[in-house]
């Protein structure tokens, strides 16, 4: 009778686990190709006059996601999410945010037409640097004084999500434990 009762509540617990207990996600996130331009900041800075440079930065990632260990005949749709992480400079001390929130594709997985591994591709929002060179002290101590504003892309955080909203997979570029830890949670903050 205890097998019998035993057998029972195995078999009901894996008729009712989630579609997504056996499965197993991959992600291969490769490393940015960066697009810059420049402006200004050719002149040396003068007495009362800085040099002025602004660069903008536009990072372009390229990935492969997997999916294995569905069963026959099942399909998933898994969605991807980039979360954009920058800093502000220029401030005493510094803050990292998630710039962004980007929602880089869906990804149908098993049936028929099953392809296990699928490309997906996502560019960064445009970030603006500015340095500012000035020239300051007097004739004997001249010296050239650099500052910086405007924003840095630091990395960012890819996540898959199943379609009942768990998370399946988190990587980061550049590799990152404290932001993977932090993404695993519903809402990504970084602070």
């Amino acid at each position: 009778m205890k097998k019998v009762l035993l057998f029972a509540i195995v078999a009901a617990l894996a008729f009712g686990m989630n579609l997504y207990a056996a499965t197993s996600v991959t992600i291969k996130l490769d490393r940015p190709k960066v697009d810059v331009t420049k402006m200004g900041g050719k002149d040396r800075p003068k007495s009362g006059r800085p040099s002025v440079e602004t660069k903008n930065s536009t990072s372009n990632y390229e990935g492969k996601i997997s999916c294995s260990g569905l069963a026959k005949g099942e399909t998933a749709t898994i969605t991807l999410e980039a979360y954009f992480i920058t800093r502000t400079l220029g401030r005493s001390k510094n803050y990292d945010v998630v710039e962004k929130r980007e929602e880089v594709g869906k990804f149908t997985f098993g049936g028929e037409e099953d392809k296990p591994t699928q490309e997906f591709a996502f560019s960064s929002p445009q970030i603006t640097e500015t340095e500012t060179s000035e020239l300051k002290g007097g004739r004997r101590n001249r010296h050239v004084v650099k500052s910086k504003s405007g924003k840095k892309l630091l990395g960012v955080i890819v996540r898959a999500i199943g379609p009942d909203k768990k998370i399946l997979k988190v990587v980061t570029e550049p590799n990152n434990p404290a932001w993977i830890k932090l993404a695993k949670e519903p809402v990504v903050r970084v602070e």
